[in-house]
């Protein structure tokens, strides 16, 4: 089962360096996540410091969601000051097969709104959550995220690898 969760928030918070699987074009740089409790990485997110210490998971446990969701830096501002992120989910079950998710076209806002330093990494705001119920596969799911700087123009593809196993 899938769920996309839009959160956008008003101001996104700072963090330095990347988590997760990454990708970038032209300065333009994206990292993906994956938690067990969406509410934990909000809060590990919010504490100031150099860095960011994110409980992560590669796990996708059977019956319990798991979330996705995108970090990113070097957007390009429009006039205006303003950053806006979208983002497109894929799931691929272990045999390869299209599992579910968005097409590039269903893009998710991630982030819109001004942006005080767009080198520093912010928190996007569309999650994915993802939960393998009874009778699904068990094995290695790719989660694929397309982001996209829709005020530079410019797009990364990130996947991330997450292997469903049955509930201990």
């Amino acid at each position: 089962m899938i769920t996309l969760l839009a959160l956008v928030f008003a101001a996104a918070t700072q963090a330095s360096g990347p988590i997760g699987e990454e990708g970038r074009t032209d300065g333009f740089y994206v990292a993906q996540l994956a938690v067990p409790d969406v509410d934990g990485l909000e809060r590990e997110w919010a504490v100031p410091g150099e860095g960011v210490n994110v409980t992560g998971t590669s796990e996708l446990v059977r019956n319990k969601a798991t979330f996705t969701t995108i970090s990113f830096g070097g957007c390009t501002k429009d006039a205006a000051g303003r950053c806006r992120i979208t983002v497109a989910y894929q799931i691929f079950a272990p045999d390869g097969s299209y599992y579910g998710g968005r097409e590039s076209s269903e893009r998710a806002t991630a982030f819109d709104g001004p942006m005080s330093d767009p080198a520093q990494m912010y928190l996007g705001g569309a999650y994915m959550g993802v939960r393998i119920e009874p009778g699904e596969a068990l094995g290695k799911y790719r989660i694929r995220a397309t982001t996209t700087d829709e005020i530079g123009h410019k797009t990364v593809v990130t996947e991330r690898v997450l292997t469903a196993v049955e509930a201990k």
